[in-house]
């Protein structure tokens, strides 16, 4: 089962240089020195973007939850006992090998819960180097050029 997903951050990377970027009171020079820190940020958020993602056993989780959802709502629980027995079974076996829409449908309810997820674990990340970024910037502009 592929449970592969695509998150894509380079709109916080854009988002990090556009805070300095578009601040017209910081100087050229000051400006370059602050896109370092937000370059610097985003790839604090990269890493632990994709550690938590690499946890095993959280994701495992999730998975396992999406394999459950899909079941839970194409079957009652009479007919998720005959499917125990049956795929336990030679014939439920190789009947799995012809289930390929089931790892679509998989896949989609694993992302409908890992998205969140990870929008629940990076969004007070992303806040916080925001926060950090802009008292650079702050600090940045009280200094004399």
């Amino acid at each position: 089962m592929n449970l592969g997903i695509n998150v894509s951050f380079e709109d916080i990377r854009n988002n990090l240089i556009g805070a300095v970027d578009g601040d017209k009171d910081l100087t050229d020079a000051q400006k370059q020195e602050l896109r370092k820190s937000a370059i610097e940020a985003y790839d604090r958020l990269d890493k632990q973007l994709k550690t938590f993602l690499n946890d095993t056993a959280t994701i495992t989780l999730i998975s396992e939850g999406a394999v459950f959802q899909v079941y839970e709502q194409a079957f009652n629980e009479a007919e998720l006992k005959e499917l125990i027995t049956f795929y336990s079974s030679p014939t439920g076996q190789k009947a799995l090998k012809f289930l390929p829409n089931l790892s679509v449908q998989v896949q989609k309810a694993f992302q409908s819960i890992l998205l969140p997820k990870v929008q629940e674990f990076i969004t007070p990340k992303i806040k916080a180097e925001e926060e950090q970024l802009k008292q650079n910037i702050k600090d940045a502009k009280t200094k004399k050029p």
